[in-house]
């Protein structure tokens, strides 16, 4: 994803992908993606929380997760609302009328609890 001039490489993106966008040739060809992660480590907590933060709101992502495993936390961030530190079950449903996905944060964090 390009924002200013920055590319931005998130750690994973769900990119909604029909038949179409699988043949794509070029990773601009892509959908915006519904959920950005990023996993953030001392040597870029800043970087995910403010530039990489504003970027994704302004490219219109619905859904950013910052993956903090040292504090076993998730933040969740999405437009126009109110950040959510999530510490026991992680929760995404981007479509109403499927299941929501459901992780357990301690099971991908430092923070065993």
């Amino acid at each position: 994803m390009v924002w200013d001039a920055n590319e931005l490489q998130p750690d994973v993106a769900v990119v909604p992908c029909t038949a179409e966008c699988l043949a794509a040739h070029d990773w601009t060809d892509y959908p915006r993606p519904l959920l950005v992660i990023e996993v953030a480590s001392p040597s870029t907590r800043h970087r995910d929380a403010a530039l990489k933060r504003k970027a994704y709101l302004d490219l219109g992502i619905p859904t950013y997760w910052i993956v903090e495993p040292q504090q076993g936390q998730v933040v969740v961030i999405r437009p126009n609302a109110d950040d959510v530190v999530v510490t026991d079950i992680l929760e995404w449903q981007p479509n109403d009328a499927l299941p929501p996905l459901q992780i357990r944060v301690a099971d991908f964090t430092l923070s065993q609890r």
